[in-house]
Formats: structure tokens, sequence, C-alpha cells
């Protein structure tokens, strides 16, 4: 039987506790969605995506997508069409997905959990890149693409590691 979750956010009227950074907010919300598929979810279902009151996992407000709603939107172009060829799971406190698409694509989503924002303002650590397979840009939860050589800053929001463009 397929596993549906009906009902997940940060939002403090799901009982979960209140993240009021917006950074955080998008941190969450990706590693919440690439955790789930990594289990195995068939479908998840966001709770109170549109603003229905304050602090309850906001996703889009009637002046747009939130930092959280970008996040969402792009851990789904992330993760669409493509086989996670490695689960999520955690060295300490980071934590990797890999995945692959034809072509010979292949992608490393990675994040340190230990990092936090505050402010607008991320701390971050530093992560070395494998030796294969051989990464050369990786894209942020803005949607920014970015050279990548030798090592990489990673923090609370999950980074995508690529051999090339998404074919």
């Amino acid at each position: 039987m397929p596993v549906f979750d009906t009902e997940g956010s940060w939002g403090a009227a799901n009982g979960v506790p209140s993240l009021s950074d917006p950074d955080q907010q998008a941190a969450f919300t990706a590693r919440y969605l690439l955790v789930q598929q990594s289990a195995g979810i068939q479908r998840v279902y966001w709770y109170g995506w549109d603003l229905i009151k304050s602090d309850n996992g906001d996703l889009w407000t009637p002046a747009g997508l939130t930092l959280a709603g970008v996040a969402y939107q792009q851990t789904e172009l992330w993760v669409s069409g493509a086989t996670l060829s490695t689960p999520c799971s955690s060295n300490g406190s980071v934590w990797t997905c890999a995945y692959t698409r034809s072509g010979g694509y292949q992608a490393l989503v990675v994040w340190d959990q230990s990092q936090s924002c505050n402010n607008g303002s991320c701390t971050t650590s530093s992560f070395t890149l494998p030796s294969s397979p051989q990464f050369t840009q990786y894209q942020d939860l803005a949607g920014n693409t970015h050279a990548a050589s030798g090592a990489v800053a990673i923090g609370a929001k999950a980074i995508l590691l690529e051999t090339g463009k998404i074919p």
C-alpha cells in the first residue's frame, strides 16, 4: 500500500514548534521534502500552504511565494524525474541524498543540520567534494547556480551538487 503524509509543515497550528526565521523555514521545507521522498512516502501534502493565519507554515501569501515556497518549488525541480540512487543519510550533522538522471547526470543534495539562520544570515561549514563523480556546480534553494570546486560552504539550507545541468 502506498504511504501518504497529509498535513506536514513547521506551523504551530500542527503542534510543531514555530520557526519564525524565513531562512529556517526554507531550510526545513526542503529537508522535509527530501527526507519524506527518501523514506518512500508516495505523496506529501503541505498543511496551510497559503496565508490562512500567521505562523501556519505558509508557502504563499498575496505578495507571492515565501522563501519556503521558493525552496519547495526548487526542491521539486531537483527531484522530479530524478532517481534517488542513495537514500538520505547523515554522517554526523551532514546529510546527503544522491540522485541520477538520464545521460550520466549525477547529483548530491547536501546540508549541515548543525547550522542555522537568523535575520537573513546563515552559518556554514565546509564540505569537501568527493573525487568522483566530478561535481562542477551547485544550485541553492533560491535557484541560483554557482561553480563548485574542491570544497563548498554548506548550511541549514540544502544545496544540489551537480555534474552538469539537469537534462
